[in-house]
């Protein structure tokens, strides 16, 4: 259901912002904590136009996945299209690309106050 069409008095959209902000708070707790295992950023910039996914294979070589689609733990898989190769090129572009994202997130402490700005925001 897309709740951002439904009447700002629906209960539905009501009930699903109050879960949208106690998960967004949930997740500045763990950016604050860092707990082992977990690195998250909050990149406040302008992000890539296609998702893309680095996999790092056992062999200690990588793949990249390109996809004007969502790929991760909810890919489009009715249509198919995306890209893997293990060109080195290109996987050093990727590889390069997300370090450089990665240092530009904000992370931990900082990372958890840029959240808590955006819950103040009226739109949120």
């Amino acid at each position: 259901m897309n709740y951002e069409h439904l009447p700002g008095t629906s209960p539905y959209r009501a009930s699903h912002a109050i879960f949208v902000r106690k998960e967004v708070e949930r997740i500045a707790v763990i950016m604050e904590n860092e707990p082992v295992g977990i690195q998250i950023g909050i990149v406040d910039d302008t992000l890539p136009n296609q998702t893309f996914e680095i996999c790092r294979m056992r062999d200690g070589t990588a793949l990249v996945a390109v996809s004007p689609f969502r790929l991760g733990e909810l890919p489009n898989v009715r249509l198919g299209v995306a890209s893997v190769t293990g060109a080195e090129e290109a996987v050093d572009l990727y590889q390069r690309l997300a370090e450089q994202m990665w240092q530009r997130a904000s992370k931990g402490e900082s990372g958890a106050a840029l959240l808590r700005k955006c819950l103040k925001e009226p739109q949120i």
